[in-house]
């Protein structure tokens, strides 16, 4: 790997002094500002990228987050970013900034595992469009970060590379199935971690490690070359994400990755803006530090001028009909991909884990088990059918309308242990926003008494993202946002 001095620029720009920044500073700005202080020549790229090439090699070993790393690429990249910066004129938007990507999407002539051991020598032909958007933004990868097998867990754990820790607590998950980026992404190894959500797989993520996190309307952003692809039936559930450390960073992936101008945030209003908050699911009530999260968000966005609105309409039956659908259109390709094509046998693959030889980790066999257990019973009581889920959708669409904006828990809880089966019925309350089709964020509204982050998720109507991202900006603002684990 080069050192920043084996990248001096000859440029006589270079010449200027700049300021010394110690690398724990360097990984504790915000892409936003790190672009500010690169393209204004306080900091080059390759003390940028070195600094956080030193903090993965520092945590990551603790984490489990990293599983490829493009280290040597990402250094020769830096210094051609800091000749470009030298010779002045105008600048790709990202040029100099290092980023990570979920090891869901490939990534030319990088190994591309998708979480699945029967993949692990796997290398990709070509970028994800969003990796090339990335990459013609200027922006510099690092490497690709651990998923659970094709993303099929709300923890991030598979056969190849094993288990993701939470950076606030090993003991705790650290969440999925973006796992490895919000364990990254919180730790101070990456300022922009690229994932996807068909689930809450960003959000989850991001609020158990204390980021954070966007899950972007349907459509907004190509997942073209993403593993597992997504059955048409659902392809509006899935999509792509950021997670990052401030929420203007995360606006500032959005427009790169949409191909969009970048909205600011503080332009979107909120005053009277109207502030929707569901009842809890039934069956999952939210802790008391949950429910007090809540409380001070909404007390926040209450002194911005939003108009609160409680109970206006109950999401408790989105849940189930996400289940159905699941059963009927991703479960059978699941097993499909999981198979290479041909369907896995469940009784055949519980004897090869006896037999010490398994194909698929153990938490996405419990999720397939229940799935496969469950799934008949919610057909048979007349869920998982078009007409119920767009009456629901519209439903919903009429109590916020065009501008409404609903802030809500993002689980019962917080980060279950590592040890738990991979499975919560309280990530009902992030499955919802893919079922009805709509932009949702997370963010960090604290600590916890248990030393793990305390966050809430904010939902707003379809394409407006960047008014989900105001109103996380204005409680990022007040309730102090992310914060550097002391990992």
């Amino acid at each position: 790997m080069d050192s920043p001095a084996q990248a001096a620029n000859p440029s006589s720009d270079r010449a200027r002094p700049r300021p010394a920044l110690p690398a724990d500073d360097l990984t504790q700005l915000g892409a936003v500002e790190l672009l500010r202080r690169l393209h204004r020549r306080e900091v080059s790229a390759a003390e940028v990228v070195e600094a956080h090439i030193r903090r993965i090699e520092n945590v990551n070993p603790k984490l489990n987050a990293l599983v490829t790393d493009t280290f040597d690429e990402a250094a020769r990249t830096a210094r051609r970013a800091d000749e470009r910066i030298g010779r002045g004129g105008s600048l790709p938007p990202l040029l100099g900034l290092p980023f990570t990507v979920k090891d869901a999407f490939p990534v030319a002539g990088v190994r591309f595992t998708a979480g699945l051991l029967r993949r692990k020598d796997h290398i990709a032909g070509e970028d994800a469009e969003i990796v090339r958007r990335m990459r013609a933004a200027g922006a510099i990868l690092l490497g690709k970060t651990n998923v659970p097998d094709l993303s099929a867990s709300v923890d991030t754990e598979n056969l190849i590379f094993g288990q993701t820790h939470n950076p606030w607590n090993p003991q705790r998950s650290s969440g999925g199935s973006s796992g490895g980026e919000g364990a990254l992404v919180a730790a101070g190894g990456s300022p922009l971690g690229i994932g996807s959500d068909f689930a809450g797989s960003v959000r989850i993520p991001a609020a158990s490690c204390g980021v954070p996190g966007l899950k972007t309307s349907p459509g907004r952003i190509p997942l073209d070359g993403h593993v597992p692809e997504t059955p048409v039936e659902l392809s509006g559930w899935n999509t792509a994400g950021a997670l990052a450390r401030k929420v203007e960073d995360l606006n500032l992936a959005l427009a790169t990755l949409a191909g969009s101008a970048r909205i600011p945030l503080e332009s979107v209003p909120l005053h009277g803006r109207r502030l929707i908050v569901p009842e809890p699911l039934r069956g999952y009530p939210p802790s008391a530090e949950n429910e007090a999260a809540l409380e001070a968000s909404l007390q926040v966005l209450r002194e911005r001028g939003m108009v609160l609105q409680r109970g206006v309409f109950s999401l408790d039956q989105v849940p189930f009909e996400y289940a159905a659908w699941l059963y009927r259109f991703w479960l059978p390709s699941l097993l499909r991909q999981l198979g290479a094509g041909r369907p896995i046998r469940m009784l055949a693959e519980g004897k090869n884990h006896i037999a010490g030889r398994p194909t698929i980790s153990r938490k996405v066999m419990a999720l397939i088990a229940t799935m496969s257990l469950t799934g008949p019973f919610l057909i048979a009581s007349g869920r998982g059918r078009p007409a119920r889920l767009a009456s629901l959708k519209q439903e919903f669409g009429r109590a916020i309308g065009e501008e409404g904006v609903v802030v809500w828990y993002w689980s019962a809880s917080g980060a279950p242990t590592t040890s738990a089966s991979g499975l919560t019925g309280s990530s009902g309350y992030t499955t919802v926003f893919n079922a009805l089709g709509v932009p949702a964020a997370v963010v960090p509204t604290g600590m916890g008494r248990g030393g793990l982050p305390l966050a809430v998720q904010v939902a707003a109507a379809p394409g407006r993202d960047e008014t989900a991202l105001a109103v996380c900006q204005a409680i990022e603002a007040a309730l102090g946002g992310w914060r550097r684990p002391p990992i």
